[in-house]
């Protein structure tokens, strides 16, 4: 990351880079935003992305809906599959694939 670059400028469709590397899976590119002070308003999808088990449980109590969908159609389920904690979060409640 460039010094002094603002990491919570969005894209056309209003993704911070960080949501951007979640969506993608590039979790070490996650790691790095957050240590360049990135930020994070944690959603099922957006909080599974991050590897961010504690976000995704603390999600699931308060009921969000396990099977919701982000702008492209995919759920936090479909971007689990590094995390097999979350996964298991997600599974037991109720999330289904496709």
């Amino acid at each position: 990351m460039v010094k002094g670059a603002d990491p919570e400028i969005t894209d056309p469709a209003g993704d911070t880079a960080i949501i951007r590397a979640a969506k993608a899976g590039q979790s070490e590119m996650v790691q790095l935003l957050k240590k360049a002070g990135a930020q994070y308003v944690p959603n099922l999808y957006t909080a599974t992305g991050l590897g961010d088990a504690a976000a995704v449980q603390d999600l699931i109590s308060k009921g969000a809906d396990a099977n919701a969908r982000d702008q492209s159609g995919e759920t936090a389920l479909s971007c689990s599959d590094p995390y097999p904690e979350i996964r298991k979060l997600l599974t037991k409640a109720g999330a289904k694939e496709g």
